[in-house]
């Protein structure tokens, strides 16, 4: 039951609106409760957790970012072999703006599935705030040929790749 209400959560997730992150919030503590060693669980925690500080939705920003780190951490205490505990604090790393930190979680969680495209995607975005264009432009290509119904995401990212390298022309037939 605890991987179902997971499930839910995780679709939650995906919005940024500030009631979709209070209700991943909820359903991540729901099944947490249910099962206190389930990682994923933890790791969607975190995650909502410094969206909020991030985007401003908490009261307290900057302990919302804090909860968030350590729910993150808890996650791969729990489940080190879990690309996804990795994958979400790389992005709570990227909240806090620890670009070298979230990409050596963006690396070990490709490392635990080199395939999945969204993960490549997202991983470019520590690359191109470290101001590294060239691989995240790699890693963009590769994510937009595993998944040809490639959403905004690496279209976006690949227009921000593009704009650091003064490809500008390009940069912003992607950005439009």
């Amino acid at each position: 039951e605890a991987y179902l209400i997971w499930l839910s959560a995780q679709r939650e997730r995906l919005g940024t609106s500030p009631n979709e992150l209070a209700h991943a919030l909820t359903l991540a503590e729901r099944a947490i409760k249910l099962d206190p060693g389930f990682g994923r669980a933890y790791a969607l925690l975190g995650y909502a957790h410094t969206q909020r500080g991030y985007f401003g939705y908490a009261e307290d920003r900057k302990s919302s970012l804090h909860l968030g780190l350590e729910m993150a951490k808890k996650a791969i205490e729990l489940a080190d072999g879990d690309w996804y505990g990795h994958m979400v604090y790389g992005q709570a790393l990227m909240n806090t703006r620890a670009y070298e930190q979230a990409l050596a979680q963006y690396d070990r969680a490709i490392a635990l599935n080199p395939a999945n495209a969204r993960l490549l995607a997202f991983s470019a975005l520590p690359l191109t705030f470290l101001g590294r264009p060239d691989p995240a432009i790699i890693r963009l290509q590769t994510a937009m040929r595993l998944n040809p119904f490639y959403d905004w995401v690496p279209t976006q990212l690949m227009g921000q790749a593009l704009y650091l390298k003064q490809e500008y022309e390009q940069s912003a037939l992607r950005l439009e």
